[in-house]
């Protein structure tokens, strides 16, 4: 599945990052995700949308220098910026 319809060059290379990732992933994983959020479903927890949502959300944060306005100058930097995003995040659940 190519990500079509989306301006944003990053995006549309991150989002097709994310669904390359998702299908190297064992289908009996891939299968449980879809299992665990259909049962959800059905007792009004969480959709599989709403599981999706989340990833989405989650790799967007830890990635400002794809997705957002920050810039780095190499990998390194890069690596450094998602451990610091996700630092925050880690603090900010205590």
């Amino acid at each position: 599945m190519a990500v079509h319809g989306i301006k944003n060059k990053n995006l549309r290379i991150g989002l097709n990052i994310f669904w390359m990732k998702l299908l190297r992933l064992k289908k009996p994983l891939r299968k449980r995700i879809m299992m665990i959020s259909q049962v959800a479903k059905e007792h009004g927890l969480f959709t599989v949308d709403e599981v999706i949502r989340e990833v989405a959300d989650k790799i967007r944060r830890r990635h400002p220098h794809v997705f957002g306005n920050e810039r780095v100058r190499d990998a390194q930097e890069a690596l450094r910026l998602f451990y610091e995003v996700k630092e925050k995040e880690k603090k900010s659940k205590k």
